[in-house]
């Protein structure tokens, strides 16, 4: 005769397998909503870095090409 663990009984029991997930807290949710919070902002500034960064790589070049008044 085999035990049955206590993992085993966890499958065989109906009521476990049709039971809903239990929803987080809200003290959980608003932890999660800070954080996602905070990795928003942090992607975003570095979107703006980067975009600021490549303006100013731009401009550069473009006023740093010497002025000719004829051509070659």
């Amino acid at each position: 005769m085999m035990k049955s663990t206590p993992h085993a009984s966890n499958f065989s029991d109906p009521a476990q397998a049709t039971a809903e997930p239990t929803r987080p807290s809200t003290r959980e949710m608003l932890s999660h909503i800070g954080c996602e919070t905070d990795e928003y902002l942090r992607t975003s500034r570095e979107k703006v870095n980067i975009a600021q960064t490549a303006h100013d790589l731009v401009c550069g070049m473009v006023f740093c090409v010497p002025y000719r008044s004829h051509p070659l």
